[in-house]
């Protein structure tokens, strides 16, 4: 568990392809196909970021998945 000082929101990004230049947020369904309004999933708790984010992570490339700081992206 890890002590969170910040006040700051924290986000998921997952590298889809291995490049350091294609990271993309995890987003939330709105429902409709609509790629332009998508919003990124945040949490006030980074170990809550954490543990999302491990459901994303494959075997042999968790460097793949990362939770950043979202007021700072």
């Amino acid at each position: 568990m890890i002590t969170d000082m910040t006040n700051g929101k924290w986000a998921i990004m997952v590298c889809i392809t291995g490049n350091d230049d294609d990271w993309l947020f995890v987003t939330k369904d709105n429902g409709k196909c609509d790629m332009f309004n998508m919003e990124p999933i945040v949490f006030d708790d980074i170990n809550e970021a954490m543990a999302y984010a491990n459901s994303f992570e494959l075997p042999g490339k968790e460097h793949n998945v990362k939770v950043i700081n979202y007021d700072n992206a």
